[in-house]
Order: C-alpha cells, then sequence, then structure tokens
C-alpha cells in the first residue's frame, strides 16, 4: 500500500493541506499513523478524499458527510464490504479456544499473517483471528499451502477493495440525495439514510458475488486452468447464480 505525508496526500487528491487537518477534526477523515512526530497516510485516506470531495459537489454538508460515514462505520466489516454471504460471518461459539495453525512461527509467511493482522503469534503458534478461516486452515491437506493461497488473494483484492468501496459510498450518496435530498439532520431522515444503507449493502453483496462468480467460471474455463477448472466446472464447485452453465 502506498504511503503519503500530509504535503503529498495534499498534492495527490487536490485537496489542501488545510481542508485535510479540518476533515480529521471533523471525524470524516480516519486518523493516519503516527511513525515519530509524522502522520503518515494510505491509500485508503485517499480514497476518503475523494469520496469527500464528490459528495461536497453533489451540494451535502460536512456535518452529512460524517452522519453518513458514521452510520457505515457502524457494524461494517470487510465480509460484508466484499460481498461475502451473511451466513458466512455469523458469530462463533467463543466457547471453543482458538488453534494454533500448523506452519512455522517463524517462517515468512506467519510473519505475513501477523503484518497484514489476519493472525496473532501466540506461545502456542500462529492463530488466525477469524474462527471460519482459522477451520478452513486447519482440515487442509497442507496448511502451507491454503496459507500462501490466503495470502496471494490478500495482496490482490486489496487496492481494488479501495476502488470498490469508493463506489459503493458514490452510490450510496447519490441515492441518499434522491430519497432524502435536503431534509436535513431530522430522525426520519436519519431512519431512511440507516435504511439505505442496509439494503444498498445487500444490493452491493448480490452484485459483487454475481460478478465475481461468472468472472470465475469463464477463467476456470480456460486453457490456463484446464485441470483444476474441468474439476471444479464438473462438480466440485457449484455457481451460486441460477442462469450460469
Amino acid at each position: 500500500m502506498t504511503e503519503y505525508r500530509l504535503d503529498e496526500l495534499s498534492q495527490v487528491s487536490g485537496v489542501s493541506v488545510r481542508n485535510i487537518r479540518a476533515y480529521r477534526e471533523r471525524g470524516l477523515l480516519d486518523p493516519p499513523r503516527r511513525v515519530g512526530r509524522t502522520s503518515v497516510y494510505s491509500d485508503q485516506h485517499l480514497s476518503q478524499l475523494r469520496a469527500i470531495s464528490h459528495l461536497l459537489r453533489r451540494g451535502f454538508t460536512s456535518v452529512q458527510i460524517a452522519d453518513f460515514f458514521a452510520a457505515l462505520r457502524r457494524g461494517a466489516d470487510l465480509a460484508e464490504a466484499l460481498g461475502v454471504d451473511r451466513s458466512m460471518v455469523v458469530p462463533a461459539d467463543r466457547g471453543e479456544p482458538a488453534r494454533p495453525v500448523r506452519i512455522d512461527a517463524g517462517s515468512a509467511e506467519a510473519a505475513e499473517l501477523v503484518e497484514s493482522g489476519l493472525a496473532d503469534l501466540t506461545a502456542d503458534g500462529v492463530v488466525f483471528r477469524d474462527p471460519a478461516i482459522a477451520g478452513l486452515i486447519a482440515r487442509a491437506p497442507d496448511p502451507l499451502v491454503y496459507v500462501r493461497a490466503l495470502l496471494r488473494l490478500q495482496a490482490a483484492i486489496e487496492e481494488p477493495a479501495d476502488r470498490l468501496v469508493t463506489a459503493f459510498v458514490e452510490a450510496l450518496m447519490a441515492s441518499v440525495a434522491a430519497v432524502v435530498g435536503a431534509a436535513g439532520r431530522t430522525s426520519a431522515a436519519a431512519e431512511t439514510v440507516e435504511r439505505l444503507v442496509r439494503d444498498h449493502r445487500e444490493l452491493w453483496g448480490w452484485v459483487v458475488s454475481e460478478r465475481l462468480d461468472k468472472s470465475l467460471q469463464r477463467h476456470l474455463s480456460g486453457p490456463a486452468a484446464q485441470y483444476a477448472g474441468g474439476v471444479a466446472l464438473g462438480g466440485a464447485w457449484r455457481s451460486r447464480t441460477p442462469d450460469a452453465g
């Protein structure tokens, strides 16, 4: 992920240093990472600034944008943003202790898992934070192969995910403008915005799942994945779309 100092972020985003500081103070922009006395920003901050600029051009006030962002942040998680079925994110039974994955705790893969926030290094070994992923890796024929696949997918999705989430925010804000308009900060408007957020996340999940599903079919059918694709399309994997095939 690209990192920016304040002046660099201002230059790339087209937003003045003064306004970036104001957005931070008003809660529109996430706090930067601190390295000594230096504030370090990421591509996520750049995406947030672009979304803020887009909404300001559409006539929203900074107070309204802060409220919209707060609604998005409440209860949001990576699974919903990427369109994973909600049944996949049901809270796990916290009574069962986490089990370490069977890989070398001193390996490069273990270090990358910890650095990316996917796992923690404990006295027992590498423990995944997500119980569903931990269970999947635990029953893998070769856990290290699955861990490498997970890290590769994690790295590949990071930048596209930021762009997709920016598009989602822009679509949501356009809907809010059309439905709520200039109603202001009334309780009825707030309830409508909350409903729009929930509904649009469901729409988002369907669109992303559908598009990725069809793309996966196309790539698994290609010559580059002839064997794996043949197995998958032959029954080991089934599309969730009713018109697939």
